[in-house]
């Protein structure tokens, strides 16, 4: 899934709710995305460089976080959501 495949919104919500250190089941949780959608675009956007994953000392889940090109991103769409008024 390229990111030309995300639609906006999903890719905003997404990115949105990794700015802070998360796992991929609470994005889930505190979003209306399907299970699918959220894992797969998870993969499309750590393979873009925008998201990357930290292993937890559990050594179960891994944390997800924005990386600086990321937020570079994120405040973009920021800016683009925000001139929507």
């Amino acid at each position: 899934m390229a990111i030309e495949n995300m639609f906006v919104g999903t890719l905003y919500q997404l990115l949105n709710l990794a700015e802070d250190k998360t796992y991929g089941y609470e994005i889930i949780r505190r979003s209306s995305l399907a299970y699918a959608t959220v894992y797969k675009s998870v993969k499309a956007l750590t393979e873009m460089g925008l998201i990357e994953k930290e292993n937890n000392p559990d050594r179960r889940r891994k944390y997800l976080q924005l990386t600086e090109k990321g937020q570079k991103v994120l405040e973009g769409l920021r800016c683009l959501y925000e001139s929507r008024g």
